[in-house]
């Protein structure tokens, strides 16, 4: 009988064991359930939001046109170019909560606003700049659906944009194709030029003069330049939310312009230089304000007004004040897209 009564105390207490589990198992997948649809929603909320000031920058630009307020629709317009709001969105989403900071919100707005102000000062000086990209735009818009149109009117020359068949040797790296893209650029990412463009050109030719294979190469080098600003190791966020894209292109035209490296010592990856040289602003610089991003507004290096010096290495030589280059040829850029923007036929998206 005792030995009855175990057995049968075991069977009753494996079948509420047994139980425990369906029902909690239950609970979670319920929970996880849940949390999938919130987040479904949170996701489908920021893009509508995202979507709705988009629409509201480009009515706010048709009304300034319609009443003739040209410093309200060139503020408009590069605020388009700009596309704070995505940056912000995915720096937040991808960068961790470091990214919303209070700090580093309260640095953000002063940022944009530097910006706003270098890009609109330049956007008359490269208006004529900007009519001649149209090969650039359409290769761009095929391949880089997550990246800023302001990509297509990136140069490292100042004097270029779009240029077919640039040929040069700047500061050491030796460029070439519209986009003036280095061979370095062309080692590292190739491989992924040849995966995603399907291009059928023969081997022998340089994907730099193939516009939607250089297109594929600028796209990659900056979408690089992006993921080592985002992910990494430093206590702070690297750069205000809101420049994310523009510091992204500043420091790929940095990387781009490296001189050459040797056989004998390969260059460092586009991600490990930008981590280096991150780390190394930090430790150099003394201690600032708790949550203030590793880097100055694009805007304060481009002018001069804050210098940020990279420390070169045999794997990553960087050039002298190749930041600040960097940084104004980005914010070129920008204006250009602005200026280019500003051309087009004004349509309002609001309804009436």
């Amino acid at each position: 009988l005792t030995y009855m009564f175990l057995v049968g105390s075991s069977i009753l207490a494996s079948g509420a064991f047994g139980i425990t589990q369906f029902f909690t198992a239950r609970d979670v997948q319920s929970k996880l359930t849940a949390l999938e649809a919130e987040q479904a929603n949170s996701e489908a909320g920021k893009a509508e939001a995202l979507a709705a000031e988009q629409s509201c920058l480009v009515d706010r630009r048709a009304l300034a046109t319609a009443a003739a307020d040209a410093v309200a629709a060139r503020r408009a317009e590069a605020e388009l170019a700009l596309g704070a709001a995505a940056a912000r969105t995915l720096a937040v989403q991808r960068g961790g909560a470091r990214y919303a900071d209070d700090a580093v919100s309260a640095f953000d707005a002063e940022a944009l606003q530097a910006d706003l102000r270098a890009v609109m000062l330049r956007m008359d000086v490269e208006r004529n700049a900007a009519t001649g990209a149209e090969a650039c735009i359409e290769a761009l818009s095929a391949v880089a659906p997550d990246l800023p149109p302001f990509l297509a009117f990136a140069h490292p020359d100042p004097r270029m944009v779009c240029s077919e068949g640039y040929v040069a040797v700047v500061e050491g790296a030796q460029l070439q194709g519209r986009w003036g893209l280095s061979s370095a650029m062309l080692t590292e990412f190739s491989e992924t030029v040849w995966t995603t463009s399907k291009s059928t050109a023969s081997t022998d030719v340089d994907l730099r003069d193939i516009d939607r294979a250089a297109a594929t190469l600028i796209v990659s080098g900056v979408a690089a330049a992006r993921e080592a600003l985002l992910t990494v190791k430093l206590p702070q966020a690297a750069v205000a939310p809101s420049e994310l894209q523009v510091w992204s292109l500043a420091w790929f035209d940095a990387l781009n312009r490296m001189p050459n490296a040797s056989e004998a010592s390969p260059r460092g990856t586009s991600g490990r230089c930008i981590a280096d040289a991150l780390r190394g602003i930090v430790e150099a610089a003394p201690p600032g304000a708790p949550g203030k991003p590793v880097l100055p507004s694009v805007a304060s290096v481009a002018e001069g007004s804050v210098s940020v010096a990279l420390t070169p290495s045999v794997a990553c030589p960087w050039n002298t004040d190749t930041l600040k280059a960097g940084a104004d040829n980005a914010l070129r850029a920008v204006a250009r897209q602005a200026a280019w923007s500003g051309l087009q036929p004004v349509v309002e998206t609001s309804p009436k």
